[in-house]
């Protein structure tokens, strides 16, 4: 998830996090292939998630979902170097869009099957609407 705006913490709305969450203005759900890029290449992309911070193979009993991933250390690292915005968005009929962030950045969904599956989702915390891209286009 990508978290854009003014942050604040918020109680949470699922059972198995209780704890509350720091969550920006707008939340940026990704249910496929993304990456961040920037003026000297990828920085890390949603595959980071299946390997360890230093990048190696990951043990057979690994889950990435449970402690440090690359991809979550990579973030890190880049959200601590300095505030970015948004300047641009950009998306395709395919359910695939362009972020374009301040100081050459960019956030690039880009989905890779022929699936009507969601794609990605937008919306404010708290909030009941949601706006959904499917691979058939948008949800309602």
């Amino acid at each position: 998830m990508f978290e854009f705006g003014s942050l604040r913490w918020v109680p949470s709305v699922l059972p198995t996090r209780p704890a509350p969450a720091l969550r920006g203005d707008y939340t940026l759900h990704v249910q496929t292939s993304w990456r961040l890029v920037g003026p000297d290449g990828i920085i890390t992309g949603s595959t980071d998630r299946c390997f360890p911070v230093d990048g190696s193979d990951p043990p057979r009993d690994w889950d990435w979902d449970r402690g440090p991933n690359r991809c979550d250390a990579q973030m890190k690292a880049w959200f601590g170097a300095s505030p970015h915005t948004v300047e641009n968005v950009d998306a395709d009929r395919y359910g695939g869009a362009l972020i374009t962030l301040s100081h050459g950045f960019e956030i690039q969904i880009l989905p890779e099957d022929s699936l009507t599956l969601e794609r990605w989702r937008l919306f404010r915390p708290g909030a009941k609407e949601h706006f959904v891209v499917t691979g058939a286009g948008l949800d309602d």
